[in-house]
């Protein structure tokens, strides 16, 4: 095509001065739609690696929140939770006192 030849903004000028407007017409539309098509091209690229990026993203925040999970559960098992039954026992002595 002439476009890879021309560029548009001097053919839209040299039109302009020479009043032939309507003869350059046809080139600057199919240039115009043209460069549409290539924006619209990569604003799909675009979009497509945000989507792959957040979903990466996402897989690692759910990988980092079940490796704490994992953690919190084998320290629980090494600590405990809480007293346990010594702690329910040392309440119940406190209210054998009232009966």
């Amino acid at each position: 095509m002439c476009y890879d030849i021309i560029r548009p903004d001097v053919a839209l000028e040299l039109a302009w001065r020479f009043n032939i407007v309507d003869f350059a017409m046809p080139f600057l539309i199919q240039t115009f739609r043209e460069y549409s098509t290539r924006i619209s091209k990569l604003e799909d690229e675009n979009q497509e690696l945000k989507e792959i990026a957040q979903n990466e993203k996402n897989e690692q925040n759910e990988q980092k929140v079940e490796q704490e999970v994992l953690q919190d559960t084998n320290q629980d098992q090494y600590f405990g939770m809480g007293g346990g039954i010594n702690e329910f026992n040392d309440d119940f002595n406190q209210f054998e006192n009232y009966y």
